[in-house]
């Protein structure tokens, strides 16, 4: 437990971290009030960050299978061994809906021997678009990281998407990400081309 002072108006607080092991997930903080937390009061603050812990792991786990099961349709679709009718709803798409595609690669990629890198690229588009599109599938190539993004304007958001990503994975892995963005489609038989578009641009 981490005491916190009093500090203008504010309250002294106590705080416990998150974890799972070595990953942080977050604080539990307590209002101490006048008197300090007692020693049963300090054993319940760090019962309740176990407990808590254990329940944003569990959520986390149902999101990051959501999103593994997603990525795995949407490379169905762009490899051809989905069956693009079925497919479509289970990525959260609609049948009208407007679909725009971003690729992602490190800079001056060549062989598949960058697949390490790709994988790196592929955690940190993962992470972000998590965070700015939750509703946007992601999935990896030899070459390149695809998200793709729906919406009425899908080439803006996509595009958006690709800057904020691309710097972010560039800060953070300490290389140059190139990004592309294609035209917009509509419906699962586009991604073929959405997806040679990419390619292209990235090339």
């Amino acid at each position: 437990v981490v005491r916190f002072p009093q500090l203008g108006e504010d309250l002294p607080r106590a705080a416990v971290a998150l974890r799972a092991g070595t990953l942080p997930l977050g604080t539990l903080w307590a209002i101490e009030g006048e008197d300090e937390l007692s020693p049963s009061a300090e054993r319940a603050l760090l019962d309740g960050a176990r407990l808590a812990a254990l329940h944003m792991l569990r959520a986390r786990s149902a999101v990051d299978l959501d999103r593994v099961r997603r990525g795995e349709l949407l490379r169905a679709l762009l490899e051809a061994t989905g069956v693009p009718e079925a497919t479509w709803p289970r990525l959260g798409f609609g049948p009208g809906d407007r679909v725009a595609m971003v690729g992602l690669a490190p800079g001056g990629s060549g062989a598949a021997a960058d697949a390490l890198l790709i994988t790196h690229v592929a955690r940190e588009v993962g992470r972000v678009s998590h965070v700015l599109r939750p509703d946007a599938p992601v999935t990896t190539s030899a070459r390149a990281v695809y998200v793709l993004v729906a919406g009425p304007q899908a080439a803006g958001a996509a595009a958006r998407l690709a800057a904020d990503v691309r710097a972010d994975a560039s800060r953070t892995l300490g290389g140059r990400i190139c990004a592309a963005v294609s035209s917009e489609g509509s419906g699962p038989r586009s991604l073929p081309r959405l997806r040679d578009e990419v390619d292209q641009i990235l090339r």
